[in-house]
């Protein structure tokens, strides 16, 4: 449960990062008559020839009938021809909703030049030409807004901002600088630089525009919240911890900078202030679900686990039971209190943890009971769970697998399969099956039966380049599935491991072991071991291998494809105990 709040609590402010949201970027609700007639601006009527009025006519009913694309068409000529401010921005308004942003933007150009006090105008001129990727157009419009006034909003501008191509994120961010630079106080043009270069991967700029923004005015939660999760993820505790208190002093009612505060504290080993806070959160806030589970999973992480019980059981009575149930559930398995663990999982009706909470039940069932035990809850579902009954099927199918009963197993997966025959992840735990079995042949066909609905599935990729090399002699068809495996994912240690044990098998055991020392320094799994052990050993770098197999017994002392490779090469290490065996199993002793 570590450290989740960073990631999860931070959604509690919503969309409280940006205010004052103009309401020119609500373009979710289709432009029925009566939204389209709200424009931002009351523009006297005007008399129009009778070409023009027939036209503007079509275009009405055109939009009544849901016919945008051609209202659409009939606006923007007329906008174009009378260059009249109401008709663009009709124009724009339909543009906006059919999400086409050179027709948007081109509106709005007419809309603001035939009414350049209009800021409604120019913003959607702004957010437009950014969505077409005009940067240069967009800061121009930018600017006109602002010289008319300070209080508009930029979350339009951020969020199309976001999602720019690499090569347009310079030139917008020295865009902002420009303005900022003609408006050095305005805060919403800090804080929205700030997000954007955080969004790019460019943190220690963020945290620098943050800093500025900070000596610039008033800061809010949001701000405060942005500039403590930059400094938290810059490694500075104490600057983390500062600011969020700074900001808890201030905006006190505020629940999610006390909950990052309270996590803040908590990582910074101040338990008593961190539960001070807590404290405070629940009593002000009894009731509320996020406030309950956050506080119960910081008390969870403090060891505090009565008090987190007690949250979570009084979570469980708001609209977040499903997610109160699955954290307690969690709560009691580890403290290894199997029976509650147990009840708390059971009793997740639905919502995003039920398969993960019907997964933990059935293997504690099957631990602390039987496999019977398992399988039996697990086919009651079915009756209750009627829309899961494919992926209930595969949680017995791997149990039923665990416990060395490939025919079963594959015998459920075929049952599964058959309600769901295109779904990935059945074909896929069913190639895993033939795998064991040694039935490459069904493997293959199930790995590319995935492909072929998938082709950029790095996973599937990786799993069948990695048995084809490991178990054919079809190398150059297995390089390729992992090569286009490792240009989609290059870096999952797993397709690296693939990778490198490719070039060994293609006897390129320079390229092997670097690729093989990479995967493992990323992740110390026994299998990596093993590859990287032999590359080595063959290698005639013995005592180097050694050590790395020795590691990955001390990781994994009962790991099969390690074991399997010192048996192979008659090394004899005592798997329960790596280190006492280290000098016997030196390369003097082996020849």
């Amino acid at each position: 449960m570590r450290h989740l709040l960073w990631s999860a609590i931070i959604l509690l402010s919503g969309c409280a990062t940006f205010t004052n949201t103009s309401t020119s970027d609500q373009t979710d609700q289709a432009p029925t008559q009566e939204a389209q007639s709200q424009t931002p601006e009351e523009y006297p009527t005007r008399p129009f020839q009778t070409e023009t009025l027939y036209n503007l006519l079509v275009a009405e009913i055109a939009g009544q009938r849901s016919q945008y694309d051609l209202a659409l068409s009939y606006y923007l000529d007329e906008a174009k021809n009378t260059q009249d401010p109401y008709v663009a921005a009709r124009a724009s308004r339909i543009a906006q909703y059919l999400n086409e942003p050179l027709a948007a933007a081109e509106a709005a150009d007419i809309w603001r030049e035939n009414d350049k006090q209009n800021i409604h105008a120019h913003l959607t001129a702004a957010n437009s030409w950014l969505k077409q990727h005009e940067v240069d157009k967009s800061i121009t419009a930018l600017k006109d807004a602002l010289a008319l006034t300070e209080s508009i909003s930029l979350e339009q501008i951020y969020l199309t901002g976001k999602e720019l191509p690499k090569e347009l994120q310079q030139p917008l961010i020295d865009g902002l600088s420009r303005i900022i630079s003609e408006h050095p106080n305005h805060i919403r043009l800090h804080f929205t630089k700030a997000l954007l270069l955080s969004d790019y991967g460019r943190d220690q700029e963020a945290l620098e525009a943050m800093i500025t923004l900070k000596k610039s005015g008033e800061m809010t939660p949001p701000h405060y919240i942005m500039l403590a999760k930059l400094y938290s993820r810059a490694g500075q505790n104490e600057a983390t911890v500062n600011t969020l208190e700074e900001g808890w002093d201030k905006y006190t009612g505020d629940k999610t900078l006390g909950l990052l505060y309270g996590q803040a504290l908590a990582d910074n080993q101040q338990t008593d202030d961190a539960l001070d806070i807590l404290n405070s959160l629940t009593q002000t806030h009894p009731s509320d679900d996020e406030i309950l589970i956050s506080a119960a999973l910081i008390n969870a992480e403090l060891g505090q686990y009565k008090a987190a019980e007690d949250l979570f059981l009084a979570a469980t009575q708001t609209k977040q039971r499903d997610n109160a149930w699955y954290f307690l559930g969690q709560l009691h398995e580890q403290q290894h209190h199997t029976d509650q663990a147990i009840e708390a999982y059971k009793s997740v009706q639905e919502g995003k943890n039920l398969i993960s909470a019907v997964t933990r039940t059935a293997t504690l069932l099957k631990d602390s009971q039987s496999l019977a035990s398992a399988r039996q809850y697990l086919r009651e579902l079915h009756s209750s769970q009627p829309n899961k009954i494919p992926r209930l099927i595969q949680i017995e199918a791997e149990l039923v697998r665990e416990a060395s009963n490939l025919d079963e197993a594959l015998a459920l997966y075929n049952e599964a399969i058959e309600l769901e025959p295109t779904d990935g992840n059945l074909l896929y735990g069913r190639a895993m099956v033939h795998d064991l079995k040694g039935n490459i042949e069904g493997m293959e066909s199930d790995l590319k039966t995935i492909l072929i609905q998938d082709p950029n599935n790095a996973i599937t990729l990786n799993a069948l380049g990695y048995t084809l090399a490991d178990k054919t002699d079809r190398l150059e068809e297995a390089q390729s599935y992992i090569e286009r495996a490792y240009i989609l994912n290059p870096n999952d240690p797993a397709i690296i491991d693939s990778l490198g044990w490719i070039y060994f098998k293609l006897r390129d055991y320079e390229k092997a072991e670097v690729l093989l020392l990479k995967a493992y320094q990323m992740f110390k799994d026994q299998e990596v071991a093993a590859h990287l052990g032999e590359v080595l050993w063959v290698q005639n770098k013995k005592d180097q291998a050694l050590k790395i197999w020795i590691d990955g017994l001390r990781h994994n002392p009962n790991g099969p494809t390690l074991l399997e490779t010192l048996k192979r090469f008659n090394i004899n290490v005592n798997h329960k105990n790596p280190q006492e065996s280290a000098e016997d199993a030196s390369p003097a002793n082996q020849q």
